[in-house]
């Protein structure tokens, strides 16, 4: 099937407009790779699938997979989601970026070859994910991290831990790390089922104490 002008510019439009919507969701939520960057791979994708169409076309009585090229954007997307997964102490940060971003990989391709309906049921369903945090709502979340970074020693540390045990605060686990800066990382694992506005209440908490220059939140 030989593809025209129209058709290449239609495919990549709507490649960029569905990309785009899960691209702004997670720029929405401040996440490592936001709008241009999901915009970027869903059209580098479509113009990869629209490649491997064009190129099996040129020569149609020599078998040729229009597959083979696109198969390699799958595996070349380990490499970009990699990039966005951060490690903090027991906090692993941006699992569901990677993730998005190798979604909008295999959208692109989708787009690429046509498939312009499942695309777009795809994107639905994905930012009905995004938007409605499916995981919180139907309570699978088993717990929640709070990473501390303070410039004080021993005291600061011994300070964190006692407002914790009079807040009546349930610790599972507990990690102290020394960062190579001088500071020092406490890794506080919440017992399952804390609530988030409990666990944000706590984050407060502990950002008002003296010496603590950064707190975060993971899951």
């Amino acid at each position: 099937m030989e593809l025209t002008y129209l058709d290449f510019t239609v495919r990549l439009i709507a490649s960029a407009f569905l990309g785009g919507l899960v691209g702004f969701e997670r720029e929405r939520a401040d996440k490592p790779a936001g709008l241009r960057t999901h915009i970027v791979v869903c059209v580098a994708s479509t113009l990869i699938m629209l490649l491997s169409i064009h190129v099996a076309s040129l020569n149609p009585d020599t078998y040729f997979d229009p597959g083979r090229i696109a198969a390699q954007v799958i595996s070349g997307m380990g490499f970009l989601g990699a990039g966005t997964i951060i490690r903090q102490g027991n906090i692993v940060r941006g699992l569901t970026t990677a993730a998005s971003l190798w979604f909008v990989a295999g959208l692109g391709l989708a787009v690429g070859a046509g498939y312009f309906i499942p695309s777009a049921i795809s994107v639905l369903i994905m930012l009905l994910v995004f938007f409605f945090n499916l995981d919180r709502h139907l309570g699978i979340k088993t717990h929640h991290f709070i990473e501390v970074t303070h410039r004080g020693g021993g005291e600061t540390t011994s300070s964190l831990i006692n407002k914790l045990l009079l807040a009546g605060i349930e610790i599972t686990e507990l990690t102290i790390d020394r960062l190579l800066d001088g500071r020092t990382s406490i890794t506080i694992k919440l017992s399952r089922g804390t609530p988030l506005k409990r666990v944000q209440e706590i984050a407060a908490m502990l950002s008002a104490i003296e010496g603590v220059s950064e707190v975060s939140l993971g899951d």
